[in-house]
């Protein structure tokens, strides 16, 4: 499958998607090249993590954007209820968020500090103790700051369509994978992960260039769609959206 990204690699380039193309011919087309390819084509980097100054940038935090929260199945109506009700809950929240960022913060420049020293090669034997240590530090409060967001979501699932319940957990769990929300909704062996990342650089290409897409990837793609979880989720979001985006900005228009 991964052997026809290559016919477009050329045109990738000259299309203005150099990162593609140039991965792709550079390495004769590779597994892990055209695995870095197609990221590049569909995702984007992860932006910086903003502060949780406000209930908005907490949602977003927390990973229940309109988005998401529309393709769980949450009408207007419901998300009205949804601000009601856990509006508080992201006021009391911020300040637990803010000082777990802020501890998560501090270990990694711990951290970060330990290994540039061990890597000078002038390091003491207790450096390499306290790195150990400090990167265990950092795990903890890593999952500590997670922790603050879970505990949120679970709450607010009190809140939110009972059939969303388990798509918001896949959603959450998924989500590292930078793919459309819908295909979020399930769980999948990584090499399918893989093979549908795929399948969207090709339908795109081949619609882009005007050929037929690999038929494989193609057929993949296709059953993908069709799963029950998927498809229910795409119209979700096609009929949710516009006014769960509506709602939000009114909630949190200035």
């Amino acid at each position: 499958m991964r052997a026809s990204l290559l016919r477009f690699a050329p045109f990738l380039a000259i299309a203005g998607l150099a990162g593609v193309g140039a991965a792709l011919m550079s390495t004769g087309g590779s597994e892990a090249a055209a695995h870095e390819a197609s990221v590049t084509f569909v995702a984007s980097e992860l932006e910086p993590v903003a502060l949780p100054s406000s209930n908005e940038v907490f949602l977003l935090r927390s990973g229940m954007t309109p988005e998401v929260l529309a393709a769980i199945g949450t009408t207007a109506p419901q998300f009205s209820a949804f601000m009601m009700h856990t509006g508080s809950a992201c006021t009391t929240a911020i300040p637990t968020l803010a000082a777990s960022d802020a501890a998560l913060a501090e270990s990694r420049r711990e951290r970060d500090r330990l290994q540039r020293e061990i890597r000078t090669g002038l390091a003491r034997s207790e450096d390499v103790v306290a790195l150990a240590q400090a990167k265990t530090n950092f795990e903890a409060r890593s999952a500590a700051r997670d922790g603050v967001l879970q505990e949120f979501r679970v709450g607010a699932c009190d809140e939110l369509p009972v059939s969303g319940a388990t798509a918001l957990a896949n959603i959450i769990a998924n989500r590292n994978h930078k793919l459309p929300i819908e295909f979020l909704v399930v769980q999948r062996s990584e090499a399918d992960w893989i093979t549908l990342r795929d399948a969207l650089v090709e339908e795109k290409a081949a619609a882009r260039f005007g050929v037929d897409p690999n038929p494989d990837l193609a057929n993949f793609l296709t059953t993908a769609r069709a799963e029950q979880a998927v498809a229910t989720a795409k119209s979700n979001l096609d009929s949710n959206l516009t006014a769960i985006q509506a709602a939000w900005d009114a909630t949190f228009t200035d």
